[in-house]
């Protein structure tokens, strides 16, 4: 038995399926958070995914409701201080406020 299958029966063979890009010179970038201490060995298995077009993941009508109501009179030096005056979740203001209702 080699190290990888005593690791994995130590393990039980835990697996997870995570998306990412590769940018290069070996660097794949995450496209989800990743639960796992720094240094931690993993043993990857790459699938090439096939092209797809910006549509399949992209909500145009969303984006279009953004491109709408966007205010570009704050500059990104003010920012940080409009986005400081959030009170609780972000996540929260944006659905609660900021999503037409045929969203919701």
């Amino acid at each position: 038995m080699n190290l990888i299958d005593q690791k994995s029966e130590r393990m039980g063979d835990q697996m997870m399926r995570l998306e990412a890009i590769y940018q290069g010179g070996g660097v794949l970038r995450l496209l989800q958070p990743l639960d796992l201490p720094e240094g931690e060995r993993v043993l990857l298995n790459l699938v090439e995914m096939p092209p797809f077009e910006d549509d399949d993941y992209l909500d145009t009508e969303y984006h279009r409701y953004c491109e709408r109501n966007a205010d570009y009179g704050v500059t990104l030096e003010q920012a940080p201080a409009a986005l400081s005056k959030i009170q609780g979740s972000m996540a929260d203001v944006i659905i609660t406020a900021h999503i037409p209702t045929r969203s919701r």
